[in-house]
């Protein structure tokens, strides 16, 4: 989506939709004042597994994501970021066409899964005029859960070019 900002430096990630939306509506639907702590937990942790360079291999959710997703509303509104992908971004798309953000864009993927099959740079290179691209080694759709001091190494490589 092309937003217009101020800020002076865009950070994008590359992310999938599909199997883990359904995953969270199937999970989170027909529970009586919405999901507990318990299903959110496994909402969560399903979800970090499916979208792993390496399945199996998560222990569990971290505190701080089963705090976050717990919070009321906090699931409907990841929904809502899933739902907006279309047509609400494409529409944006189209009413940015032909103009490309100015500022320099980080565009960060994982190794694995869909985005790794998808021409990264050439996709991002229609949206700004100058985009890095990054590569996450054994890393899926979730880059700062899976592997973070890779995507801080990256970033601070980025933003101190």
């Amino acid at each position: 989506m092309l937003v217009e900002t101020h800020f002076r430096v865009a950070v994008v990630g590359l992310v999938t939709t599909g199997t883990v939306l359904a995953l969270f509506v199937s999970s989170a639907a027909g529970t009586a004042g919405g999901p507990g702590h318990r299903q959110v937990s496994e909402l969560l942790l399903r979800t970090l597994d499916l979208s792993a360079a390496r399945p199996g291999k998560r222990r569990g959710v971290p505190p701080r994501l089963l705090r976050a997703f717990s919070a009321p509303g906090a699931l409907r509104a990841g929904f809502d970021d899933y739902r907006a992908s279309f047509p609400t971004d494409a529409e944006h798309d189209e009413t940015g066409a032909g103009r490309k953000l100015a500022m320099p864009v980080l565009a960060s993927r994982g190794d694995t899964g869909l985005p790794a099959k998808l021409p990264t740079l050439d996709i991002w290179g229609e949206y700004a005029a100058d985009v890095t691209g990054v590569e996450l080694a054994e890393c899926g759709h979730f880059l700062a859960e899976e592997q973070p001091r890779a995507v801080l190494d990256h970033l601070r490589a980025f933003l101190t070019r």
